[in-house]
């Protein structure tokens, strides 16, 4: 053999057992635990809501009213998406011409 193909033999299996390491260590060490902070809020709600129940709070007419706006905002884009899609979809070909 040449030293060139010895060369490239050499390297070719010094990749493959430094691969099988690589890849022993990884499945040989434990998990480490990792600490996970909760998404959900702790305050309790003061009264005696039951599960199901929602808690009284923002049920004023203004409160009731800014709500009924963001809504009508959010409907109002959804309307316009729900056009600009349909516009798409009837869309017709370009015919191309011939060069």
């Amino acid at each position: 053999m040449s030293s060139t193909t010895k060369t490239l033999v050499a390297i070719v299996v010094i990749v493959v057992i430094a691969g099988g390491f690589y890849y022993w260590q990884a499945h040989m060490t434990s998990p480490g635990t990792v600490a996970v902070e909760s998404a959900t809020s702790t305050e309790s709600v003061s009264g005696t809501s039951g599960p199901g129940t929602l808690p009284t709070q923002g049920t004023s007419n203004a409160a009731l009213n800014a709500d009924l706006s963001a809504l009508d905002a959010q409907l109002s884009g959804l309307g316009t998406d729900t056009a600009n899609v349909n516009a798409s979809m009837n869309d017709q070909p370009v015919t191309q011409s011939n060069l």
